[in-house]
């Protein structure tokens, strides 16, 4: 049997950082990955310019597991490089325009004697590995999916303003003078339709792609998977979100720390003064009494 010393000297268990059957992401580090089902599919819309395509982009790269992008078909040639099911589903005309008749399109436009659409074959695809579908539609696209049977979540990313979104568009250097004003034009128009009540499950303003992409990350969790934001341990965050992880959580711990550091200099302020004078008076006081 172990004697007394040895069991004084043995070292105890170091308490663990984080909740308890955690890691460090807060995800379950023993549960066995469950049976999914079907995700509500995410509806994104916003004028041209606004930045959604960022915020997509985000969420792809941080959690390519549980979103996916539904492939949509279209009528026009492939372009050289493009692959046929990944980039697009290329189709004849006749064939898509039968399946739209027959009412197996969430939404369809024409484009330049080409039709482009989007499938609910492929909405289920995405849905049915278990992943969020997330469609980067127009208004007019989401006002079709919504007389659909399709149970979506429904988000318009929006400007800060008008003139906000006008610096983007000629930021990008790449849109001539009549394109910017059809652009406005147009996202004048869609703005309008957040005034619908009941249309959009959420309005968010991307003043900031970080603030927007929290409120995002919100709705999802809110309104597709009805708890906080956490995912199961079947899907870990990627490395890019790891890394935006501890360098938000520096960012966090530098500002706290200026933060205190203000407010003891502001104390020193304050009460420097005041120990200066009565350790003035006091030194005075001592030397009047020495005197006398």
């Amino acid at each position: 049997m172990p004697s007394d010393d040895d069991a004084a000297t043995k070292k105890k268990p170091r308490k663990s950082l984080y909740p308890p059957g955690k890691n460090r992401w807060g995800m379950p580090i023993d549960k066995a990955p469950r049976e999914y089902e079907k995700l509500r599919p995410l509806v994104i819309c916003g004028p041209s310019g606004v930045g959604k395509g960022t915020l997509i982009d985000k969420l792809m790269e941080d959690f390519p597991e549980r979103f996916g992008f539904s492939v949509s078909h279209t009528t026009r040639k492939p372009r050289p490089g493009e692959v046929d099911g990944v980039h697009y589903n290329f189709v004849e005309k006749a064939a898509m325009e039968k399946d739209i008749a027959e009412g197996k399109f969430l939404e369809h436009a024409r484009v330049h004697d080409n039709i482009y659409g989007t499938s609910f074959a492929a909405v289920d695809a995405v849905s049915n590995a278990g992943r969020v579908c997330v469609l980067d539609i127009d208004v007019q696209g989401a006002e079709l999916v919504k007389k659909s049977d399709l149970d979506a979540v429904y988000v318009f990313i929006a400007p800060p303003s008008m003139a906000e979104l006008e610096r983007r568009l000629r930021g990008r250097g790449t849109e001539k003078e009549e394109a910017i004003k059809t652009r406005l034009a147009n996202a004048g128009k869609e703005m309008e339709k957040t005034k619908e009540d009941g249309f959009f499950n959420r309005v968010i303003v991307n003043d900031t792609i970080h603030t927007s992409y929290c409120s995002l990350k919100a709705v999802i969790a809110g309104e597709i998977y009805g708890r906080p934001w956490e995912w199961d341990g079947d899907a870990a965050p990627s490395a890019a979100y790891k890394k935006r992880f501890y360098e938000d959580r520096v960012l966090f711990w530098l500002s706290d720390f200026f933060s205190v550091m203000k407010d003891v200099v502001n104390i020193a302020c304050d009460v420097g003064p005041v120990l200066l004078a009565g350790a003035v008076g006091a030194a005075a006081a001592f030397r009047y009494m020495d005197k006398n």
